[in-house]
């Protein structure tokens, strides 16, 4: 694995970005400490220093462990990939405190500062900056000014806006604000001399009024008045600028100041530069641009032919085509569907877009596509289950994924319906700006639609590949192609210039475009576009090019577009009209004309599109934010006056964007289309949402705390049913202290209890803590009625649970004897029934099997007398897990197609998976394979219903045990490459000791040699590690290692070795023999081996048995 991408972006409220997604930072300190060590440059922070910021001076009594648990959560997000226990190479610990190794060009403040400096050197080089000359280097101070609005886009809100005024980022925060008064000042500057006079007079006149005091502000005003013949308004600027300096300082204007009046007095030509710019006059007429043929894509072409031929041959076939923004992805496909469509047989065809920033209901795309199949196929449209299949945001975790997935199930049955009738090409573009729910349900099709005539084609850029890396990983699996779009070789633009100009071009021009385009495919058509492409000096950038062409519409048609393009990629004429403020017809003439022009385009169903995004992008650039923001704000208005419920959903994006002003209508609008997510059951949309409705309540004046607790218990289930509980932890963790704030006990109950009781797996990820969450559960204790055991109860289980990976057996035990001498107090058997279930769960660690055992069966006694069927599966669940770890396997198996039937027949999904997971391990060591791989694919199948944390890497190493039992070295090999599974938990180990197991010896020394061996720990996990430190202690001879995990085994004798519910190995005597003989105990490890054959024997797991035979002959012992 390479070394981990890692932006920060400090210009508004701290964020991250590792490998181009964005990852979330919700709590406060944890981006807080993210910018006080990237405020340091890479320098040491000491930890003092930290707690001492963070804290603001005031820290708790638990501050410095606090702050290590933020530091290895953030380590988290900055490194996903990181090896457990391999050294961090980003968020990096020396003595005393911690040092951010981030590049600094991956910081958005230093880019900003960097590009403002380069900027005014270039511009400085090129004249003086107080009387830019118009047609001194046009093309330098468009790529400069472009490259500075590029810059200020990056600032979001106040410079590290997460740190207080009194930290040390105060002077770094003044400094940046000078600088941005800095940039405006230099596109200004860029705009005068492009010879946009009047436009520069128009953002002067904003500037001079934010900083009054600047003088260069004022003099270039009075420039760019003078050169749109407003000569007696310049002097009576100046005039202004004397009073006002005289009023406030006591000064007068500086000498540069009073020449410039003195020439312009004089009516000195040289203030009017040298001559118009581009902004005065619309570009040359070219000849004539056609769009061009495909070129220099003929093997891409060909793959999808030969993958759609093999759809519609019946057996389903799917590829996805990557790369960058223009390089030809949509023309490759568009190709594609032009040749398929006009022969014999022809596919149904249909496409789906991905749109940036689009706020259309989660799913809606995808719905519309199938239902518009269906009805022109005459075929059964998917039955919408109406409301009531809307499970409530507290609902099961169970209900929820089942109602989940009959939807996607519901899609997928509808497409499958469609296949029958005639082949399908779907065609998904851009699928990386697609909502979560909607690749979910594509990614359903790839995997179960097997032998129907079904071909995908997915395109998507490569800084998107995180979003989409589930729905390439389906089409790997399934066989597909994989297509990576590259640059044309310069025989290839040479064709494509033909086929767009309808003539060779000579070979200095083909020379000169070819090394301008660098083989850009759509860089090339706009050179060409714009004129000679051998120019001395044709514009630098792609969107100067876009410019051009966009300079020579008409005025009327250039504002019709800049409300388009805030609109978004695809729009309706109706809404641009009621955005502006003109009559449809008027509106529809001045998009008609942009469409001639070739910068809009005609959709299938009557609405229009960009040409292409980067045509979007370069108008959206020339409005500066305060005309962006009316703009936003009126084409929400728009959205909202229609009737269409897609549409005035879309709305909540632009009140977002219209900023401070609209907070109030922003956050109701978002919560609202929140709430529409949550009804099709696209949760990550749902919580996604709900941080944004979060943020602009944050700037709602009139907003109060009853709103942001109900906003918060809403993204905390969002965030559970979407499978984010650190995200649902943070969000419990402010809802406590907003309902503190509140003095509302009832509420911080609320709060404090919300987190799901009676889970079988720990919610949190192996290994993780969420701190403040233990804080505030901590604080809640102290807030609630003493009196109402049974809620401190379900407090002190919910602190336990939480503390899992923090606290010590010792803490965890006094926590959850106390929560259940609270419950056997009250005589309240329900409560007992959870109790018991929490303390397990608190508890789970191999010393304390028996009594896990003994509280499983009195809990399952309990469910079954209420009548709590949910709590029975449970408690049945966790009594089986108890009867495998403790040895009673025999019994374990009698009771596992039971309790696996009683999990069916209720719906019960979570334990349903858990008890396969514990039962596969069982069924390889018996050698009863096919049931083993039935129970396998049971799981596979059963994971998109379910949000279960640490079930991928579970999975995982099922699949690991799978091969390693049979010994599929070729299988293993080739299966390592595509290993899911997360980087806290020790896979590794797994993986060296199957390595050795399979003979891949040499494999096996280079992965262990890239991390240390974890010595065992007080978790589930516990057992594991310490039975394969003693086969790899044995295996490599190492004394010290073996002597360690003999000790660490040598208590649980005659049980199984396994993490909990899964990966089971076999008996631990086994182990034990290895880590004897290791250490020179001959005796010792005949004797443990013994045992261990017996236990095989008695257990009925014959390949252990033999396994162990092998390592007995081969050692000696």
């Amino acid at each position: 694995m390479g070394a981990t991408d890692v932006e920060v972006d400090v210009l508004g409220a701290t964020s991250l970005r590792v490998d181009g997604t964005r990852v979330e930072l919700s709590a406060q300190r944890q981006r807080s400490l993210l910018a006080l060590l990237t405020l340091a440059r890479g320098q040491l922070v000491s930890a003092d220093r930290l707690i001492d910021q963070l804290w603001r001076g005031a820290p708790s009594p638990g501050a410095a462990n606090t702050l290590q648990g933020y530091v290895a959560s953030l380590r988290r997000l900055l490194e996903p990939h990181r090896r457990p226990r391999s050294p961090a190479e980003v968020l990096v610990h020396e003595a005393g405190g911690y040092r951010l190794s981030v590049p600094r060009d991956q910081v958005d403040a230093e880019r900003f500062a960097a590009t403002v400096a380069r900027a005014e050197k270039e511009l400085r080089a090129h004249g003086d900056l107080g009387r830019p000359s118009v047609g001194a280097d046009h093309g330098t101070a468009e790529r400069v000014q472009q490259e500075l609005l590029t810059a200020l886009a990056l600032w979001r809100g106040e410079a590290y806006a997460d740190l207080d005024e009194e930290s040390a980022a105060a002077g770094e925060r003044r400094r940046l604000e000078e600088l941005r008064t800095d940039a405006d000042t230099l596109v200004v500057v860029t705009d005068l001399a492009l010879g946009r006079a009047r436009r520069a007079a128009g953002a002067l006149e904003e500037l001079v009024a934010l900083h009054p005091l600047r003088e260069q502000l004022w003099a270039l005003w009075a420039v760019a008045l003078v050169r749109t013949d407003r000569q007696a308004d310049a002097l009576a600027l100046l005039a202004r600028l004397r009073e006002t300096l005289g009023e406030e300082l006591g000064i007068d204007p500086s000498p540069s100041v009073q020449r410039l009046q003195a020439d312009i007095l004089r009516q000195d030509p040289a203030l009017l530069g040298t001559g118009g710019g581009p902004g005065d006059r619309p570009p040359a007429p070219s000849a004539p641009v056609r769009a061009g043929g495909l070129v220099g894509r003929g093997r891409e072409l060909a793959t999808l032919r030969t993958l759609l031929a093999t759809a519609l041959a019946g057996r389903p076939a799917h590829a996805v085509v990557a790369g960058e923004a223009g390089i030809g992805k949509s023309r490759l496909v568009a190709e594609l569907v032009e040749q398929v469509s006009a022969g014999p047989g022809a596919p149904a065809v249909a496409t789906l877009r991905g749109v940036d920033g689009d706020d259309a209901p989660p799913l809606y795309a995808l719905t519309r596509v199938v239902d518009e199949l269906c009805v022109a196929a005459d075929v059964t449209r998917p039955v919408d289950p109406g409301p009531a299949a809307t499970a409530p945001p507290d609902g099961d975790e169970d209900e929820v994924g089942a109602a989940r997935f009959a939807q996607t199930a519901r899609l997928a049955d509808a497409v499958r319906g469609l296949v029958r009738h005639t082949p399908l090409l779907l065609v998904v573009e851009d699928a990386h700006w697609c909502d979560p729910a909607t690749l979910r349900v594509l990614t359903h099709l790839v995997d179960h639609l097997a032998d129907v005539p079904l071909a995908l084609v997915v395109t998507h850029r490569p800084e998107g590949a995180a979003a989409v890396s589930g729905l390439v990983g389906a089409v790997a699996r399934s066989g597909g192609a994989e297509l990576h779009l590259e640059r044309l070789a310069p025989g290839e633009v040479a064709d494509l210039a033909r086929a767009v100009t309808g003539h060779e071009l000579d070979a200095v021009a083909l020379a000169r475009l070819d090394e301008r385009a660098g083989g850009h495919p759509l860089y090339v058509v706009e050179l060409l576009r714009a004129g000679d492409p051998a120019a001395a000096d044709p514009p630098p950038s792609l969107a100067g090019l876009v410019r051009r062409r966009l300079a020579a519409l008409p005025q009327d048609t250039a504002e019709a577009l800049r409300f388009a393009a805030v609109a978004g990629v695809r729009f309706d004429a109706e809404v641009v009209a009621r955005a502006w403020g003109t009559p449809v017809l008027e509106t529809s003439d001045a998009l008609a004309l942009a469409g001639t022009a070739g910068v809009l385009v005609r959709t299938d169903d009557g609405e229009w599109s960009w040409s292409h995004a980067l045509v979007r992008d370069a108008v959206l650039a020339d409005l500066r934010p305060a005309d962006l923001s009316g703009r936003h704000a009126a084409v929400a208005e728009a959205l909202e006056a229609t009737i269409d419920p897609v549409r005035r959903a879309a709305a909540a994006a632009h009140w977002r964007a219209a900023g401070t002003a609209y907070a109030a209508r922003a956050w109701r609008s978002t919560s609202a289309t929140a709430e529409r997510a949550r009804r099709v059951f696209a949760h990550d949309d749902e919580a996604r949402l709900l941080r944004d409705a979060l943020a602009a309540h944050r700037l709602d004046v009139e907003g109060d705390d009853d709103q942001r607790f109900d906003l918060l218990e809403r993204l905390a289930a969002a965030c559970r049913h979407a499978d984010d509980w650190d995200g649902a932890a943070l969000a419990v963790t402010e809802a406590i202290a907003v309902a503190e704030r509140m003095d509302r006990p009832d509420l911080v109950a609320r709060a404090a209890t919300s987190l799901p009781e009676g889970s079988i797996w720990h919610v949190q990820r192996y290994g993780t803590v969420a701190a403040d969450l233990v804080h505030a559960l901590r604080r809640s204790l102290g807030l609630v009625d003493p009196a109402d055991r049974a809620l401190r109860c379900r407090i002190l289980l919910s602190i336990a649970v939480q503390s899992f990976y923090i606290a010590s057996p010792d803490e965890l035990e006094a926590l959850t004897d106390a929560a259940l001498a609270l419950a056997d107090q009250l005589d309240d058997d329900a409560l007992t029934c959870v109790a018991l279930q929490q303390a397990y769960s608190a508890c789970w660690r191999p010393a304390t099997a028996a009594w896990r055992l003994e509280a499983a069966e009195r809990a399952l006694l309990l469910a079954r007398s209420g009548g709590h069927v949910r709590h029975e599966v449970t408690c049945a669940t966790f009594r089986a897990i108890s009867l495998v770890e403790t040895g009673q396997v025999e019994r374990a198996r009698a009771e596992l197609p039971r309790t696996l039937a009683l999990a069916e027949q209720h719906g019960q999904v979570t334990p349903l998976v858990t008890l396969l997971l514990l039962h596969t391990p069982l069924l390889l060591m018996a050698g009863r394979d096919a049931e083993a791989d039935r129970a396998l694919a049971q799981v596979h199948e059963l994971r998109e219903r379910l949000t279960m944390s640490n079930l991928t890497s579970a999975a995982a190493s099922l699949q690991l045990l799978r091969m390693t039992w049979r010994g599929e070295t070729e299988a293993f090999a080739a299966a390592l490459g595509h290993l899911e599974g997360h980087p806290e938990v020790p896979l590794e180990m797994l993986v060296a000791v199957a390595m050795l197991r399979l003979g891949l010896d040499d494999a096996a020394e280079a992965l262990l040699s890239s991390f240390p061996v974890p010595d065992p720990d007080e978790t589930y996990m516990g057992m594991v590690v310490a039975a394969m430190s003693a086969e790899l202690a044995l295996r490599r001879g190492d004394a010290d290692l073996a002597a360690r995990a003999y000790r660490w085994l040598a208590p649980y004798a005659g049980q199984m070795a396994a993490a909990g519910s899964t990966a089971a190995l076999g008996p631990v005597d086994a182990f034990l023999a290895l880590a004897a003989a290791a250490s020179g105990r001959t005796p010792e490890a005949a004797a443990h081996a013994e045992a261990a054959l017996a236990l095989c024997a008695q257990w009925g797991l014959p390949r252990p048995a033999r396994w162990l035979l092998g390592l007995r002959e081969q050692h000696v012992f």
